[in-house]
């Protein structure tokens, strides 16, 4: 058979195909797929994965973080602060599921909160911990570690 009828039957592109046979005429059959890359190396190491999870494991209230729950936004902070590693909001989650904790999503805000005593609050937390909030209360927070 030609390469263009092998191709054609396989659903392959014929650069695959002449590939696959290169490497079967040089390294035998055992050798046709591509072997497996082993991608970027992660910006946080184990040890610190553990140690995350260890922080992750305790409200933030209990670590004096003026913060009710975790939230990803915060927890891409901690991140940041505790091991000088920047991530996206994207790539903290696949942290958090990395390290067996869920995301969840919040009970919507109450309609007869007082916005001013919100805006207040907010503003005196950056003064204090000169930190940003993030005003969308209905990001992803994390529980428990899940049980696999």
């Amino acid at each position: 058979m030609s390469i263009d009828d092998i191709a054609y039957s396989l659903q392959k592109p014929k650069t695959t195909i002449h590939d696959w046979l290169q490497r079967i005429e040089n390294q035998g059959i055992k050798n046709i797929y591509d072997a497996k890359q082993p991608g970027k190396p992660s910006k946080i190491k184990e040890k610190q994965l553990e140690e995350l999870k260890n922080i992750l494991r305790k409200t933030p209230q209990e670590q004096n973080i003026p913060f009710v729950l975790w939230t990803t936004n915060l927890v891409q902070y901690i991140i940041l602060k505790k091991f000088n590693v920047e991530f996206k909001v994207r790539q903290v989650r696949n942290i958090v599921k990395k390290i067996n904790f869920t995301l969840q999503v919040p009970r919507q805000e109450n309609r007869k909160m007082n916005k001013k005593l919100q805006e207040k609050f907010k503003k005196n937390l950056k003064k204090m911990f000169n930190i940003t909030v993030n005003s969308d209360l209905r990001s992803s927070v994390l529980t428990k570690p899940s049980l696999k």
